[in-house]
Parts: structure tokens; sequence; C-alpha cells
């Protein structure tokens, strides 16, 4: 399989994709803020649409609503099944899909948009906003003491602001962040110190692959995946939406393509070698298999519970997926937007301040996530941690954890300071950075016959100029 194909597959990109009105400037966005918006009245009636992923996480933000105003009609809208267990799930997705950006090019839908960056419905967040379907939330975030941004990640929901205006509101985020041990590490002398700058980590997994050439040793426990995460992560936009210009003409941008290519090429030839059994990487880690194991850094729960197993007969190490700008860069999961054709904008925002909330932040469900809000992150690590480690000054459990059986793999304690310091290492982003699906296909779409070898950088990197400079002026 080529490579590009091979990347699609990982990324999951929607089938139909939102694009509206994507000649707009930031002139049309900001047309309106010399002049304060007045605070419409308040209505009777909120229209909130399902959303892949989000069912339980809407419907307990619902109830909470009704409590505290129910004098409101809620209108919940939904597609189907989105239980992707459900044979019926993936037609759904797709209804959500083609319907959702359907009715918000013609002025319809919701008056609250809710969505994650899985099976999202906007396909360019940037164009979305500079096509002016949503309301600037500081209008009502300025006119309203009951509600403050103190205490939510002021970096984090940063990411929704567009030209001094916050059109977006970020609920939920990720923080990219890998596992190791200090035991591979030093087999493969390699500081952890060293694998925060890009071309540095990238230097000490070529020699990796160098040393085990002859292997079935990896670099990551999902090597598709994980290079096409680094790349992701890396602190590349590869667009200027501001100026209208494409961001790959630079030294970092050749350095992660050529990365790209000489790492990947070991690891394609080794075909998909792991199953997903969630102990399975912590194995390879400790068997010595894998310098890295992105999967078990997927959300809080495995995270948490990794380090508890791995804990046992090594000793983990949490580390940053590297940059180049050596910023923590981490990448926004959920968002909430109230629209601005919308009838009913103060109770969307009303339900939006709900979402913002330490009742759904802290709800043990989204364990996957981290909230935005400080308290919640902090409350929902304490659950995940006595819900699936023992106390302090314990023995090491007797069971296996979730899945596994490995003898070598007992949760053990994590002590009080390894929590705080994992919370803070959860929170301490320096901006999120949310690469569009479209921009990422176009990249490696027109540079996989450099990554395969068929054609120069040259002749790559200028049809990509090319093809970002039509697609931004679309």
């Amino acid at each position: 399989m080529r490579v590009f194909e091979r990347i699609i597959s990982l990324l999951l990109v929607p089938a139909v994709l939102l694009l509206i009105c994507a000649s707009c400037t930031d002139s049309d966005v900001n047309k309106d803020t010399k002049a304060q918006e007045e605070i419409p009245e308040p209505t009777d009636k909120l229209v909130i649409y399902d959303a892949p992923l989000q069912t339980d996480f809407l419907r307990n933000a619902i109830a909470i609503f009704k409590q505290k105003f129910p004098g409101v009609e809620v209108e919940f809208r939904e597609f189907g099944s989105f239980n992707l267990m459900n044979p019926d799930a993936w037609s759904n997705i797709q209804s959500y899909q083609e319907t959702l950006p359907a009715e918000l090019a013609t002025g319809r839908g919701p008056d609250i948009l809710v969505w994650s960056d899985d099976y999202s419905p906007i396909a360019d967040l940037s164009k979305t906003v500079l096509s002016g379907i949503f309301t600037d939330l500081n209008t009502y975030i300025d006119n309203d003491d009951s509600f403050m941004l103190e205490g939510l990640n002021k970096n984090v929901l940063d990411s929704g602001v567009f030209g001094g205006n916050r059109y977006v509101m970020p609920l939920f985020y990720n923080s990219n962040i890998w596992m190791t041990t200090e035991e591979v590490l030093d087999e493969n002398d390699i500081a952890l110190e060293e694998l925060q700058d890009f071309p540095d980590a990238a230097g000490h997994m070529g020699e990796y692959i160098v040393k085990n050439q002859n292997t079935n040793r990896t670099v990551f426990y999902q090597p598709y995946g994980g290079w096409t995460g680094m790349i992701l992560n890396s602190g590349l936009s590869f667009v200027d939406y501001e100026q209208g210009i494409p961001k790959v003409d630079g030294d970092d941008f050749r350095i992660a393509m050529e990365t790209y290519k000489i790492l990947y090429e070991h690891e394609d030839s080794m075909g998909n070698l792991h199953t997903t059994n969630t102990d399975t990487p912590l194995v390879n880690l400790i068997n010595k298999e894998s310098l890295f194991d992105e999967f078990s850094s997927n959300t809080m729960l495995m995270q948490i519970s990794a380090y508890s197993k791995l804990s046992y007969t090594q000793t983990p190490v949490m580390m940053r997926s590297p940059t180049f700008n050596g910023l923590a860069i981490g990448t926004v999961d959920s968002y909430g937007a109230v629209l601005e054709n919308s009838d009913n904008k103060v109770n969307a925002y009303e339900f939006l301040k709900i979402l913002l909330s330490d009742e759904v932040q802290s709800d043990y469900n989204l364990s996957h996530v981290i909230p935005v809000l400080h308290t919640a992150l902090q409350s929902k690590a304490n659950i995940i941690v006595s819900r699936v480690t023992p106390k302090e000054g314990e023995d090491g459990a007797t069971g296996q954890g979730l899945y596994g059986s490995d003898p070598r793999l007992i949760p053990m304690a994590i002590s009080e300071e390894n929590i705080e310091k994992y919370v803070q290492m959860l929170w301490d982003v320096d901006v999120c950075i949310n690469v569009s699906p479209v921009v990422f296909s176009l990249v490696f779409s027109t540079m996989n016959p450099f990554l395969v070898s068929e054609r120069s950088y040259e002749d790559c990197l200028a049809e990509l100029t090319t093809a970002l400079t039509l697609y931004l002026h679309e």
C-alpha cells in the first residue's frame, strides 16, 4: 500500500466535508467588531444536534440545562444510533456528515453546534470561521458577571480565537504524550532531554532503526500512526490562513518530509506487526521491541493504567511528542460554537456554559479526553487513579488491569507527587494546533511521489505550493 493511502485510512477523513464561503477574508469576519453586538432577548427554545461520540455527553448537559431552565423547550435532533458497534452506525454518521454541512450552508441547523474532531462535519475550521457562520462569544462573556474564563486552560481556549474574536470554544483537548521507559532509553544511549527537539529526536530514531534493521523492533508500537502523529503534532501548520499563503518552503518542512521518508521505509516493509490488545505495547516496551508506545498514550485512562502497570518492573517515562519550535503542542478534541443565524443565542450560550461546568467536564465517562477546566482535570485524574490502581502504600493489585494477563504487568500505586506532575504535564499546553484533514491530505498526496522515491523533493514541493495556494483561494 502506498504511503498516502495508508495515511488517509488513519485520518478517518469524513466523506463529505464542510467548505463554506472559502473566499471570505478576515475583514468579513471582523466587520462588526467596532460596534458591539447587542445581547438578544431570551427565548423559550433551544435546538441541539447530536454528534458522533457526543451523545451521552450532550444528554447529560441537556438534563442539567432543563433543570436550570425548565421553561425552555429543548429540541434534540438525533441521526440514529452513533454506537459504533451498531451495524447502522456508519450510515448514520454519513447522514450526519452530509446533512449538517448542507443545512449550515443554507443558513439552517442547530442553535449551538457541538462536535468532536473525530467524524467532524467541518473539514477546515479556519475556513469555516472565516465564512461568518459563528457568533462572537466575547460579546456574551463580557456582559456576563456570572461566568469567568479563569480556571479554564487559556492556551487551549485561544485556539478558538480568530482575529481577536472568540468564535469557537474548545471543550476538551489532547496533550500529545508518548510512553517509554528509562530501561529502553538507557539501552539505546538516549537521554530524555535529547528527544524534545524534532530533528534531534529524528536522529536518534534513525540510529535506532539502523541498529535494529535486521530485527522486528520498531520505533513506535503502531508505526504508521506513530509517524503520522509525529508530523501532525510537530508544530507545522502548513498554511497561513491570514496571509493566504502556504508554509512549506522552510527547512522544518523539508526535515519532516525527509525524516518521514527515511524512517517510514523500514517500518513500512515490516507490515502491521502488532495487535491492539491494551497491554501489548507495554509488553513490547518491557521486551525492548519498540522505542515508544504512543498507543497507550491515547487517553487519560490508558496513560494512567500503563504508567501503573509498567511501574511493577520498569521505570516508566512520559514525554511530549517532539516539536520544531520547542512548544508543548496539544490538539482540540471537542468544540462548541453558537450559530450566527440562531434565533436562540442566549439559550445556546447558557448551554455552552454548562458544557464548561465542573459537573460535565469531570464526567468519568469522558476519560479519553482532557477537560479545559483545571478542577475537572484534577478530579478526573484522581477518579481514574482510584479505579485502576491500588492506593499508595498498598501492595500491587492481584488483578491484571483492564485486559492484560502478563505477570510482569501488575498495577502499582502512583504517588500523589507523580499524579500532580502528570496533571501539570497535561495542563501545560503552549498552543493547540489542529491541522485541517484537507490540508494534511493535500500535503501527503502531493509529496507521496517523493516519499516513495519516484520524484524529486523540489518537483513535489512546487506542485504542493501550487495546490495549497489554490486551496486557500477557493
